[in-house]
């Protein structure tokens, strides 16, 4: 059985108006699913000790190496005629 969930996220946008501070939120929905996959637990330790004091999370840093991994396969695949 799969499930979908929504997340929302919201954007602070910080604006100075005559010294004083306002700040609108913008809210954005990113569809997800949760899959279960297997790390090395070597890969898992050297994964956190990069993320340990960075702005990310274990999901958020497989995510964006996934997203760079396929992005650099496609310019690795030779262009059909």
């Amino acid at each position: 059985m799969q499930y979908a969930m929504l997340t929302l996220s919201a954007v602070c946008n910080t604006i100075f108006i005559g010294g004083c501070i306002t700040m609108s939120f913008k809210i954005t929905k990113k569809e997800t699913e949760n899959k279960t996959i297997r790390f090395p637990l070597e890969l898992i330790d050297k994964i956190e000790k990069a993320i340990q004091g960075e702005d990310t999370t274990f999901s958020r840093f497989v995510i964006l190496a996934c997203d760079y991994a396929l992005k650099n396969m496609e310019k690795e695949k030779p262009k059909e005629k």
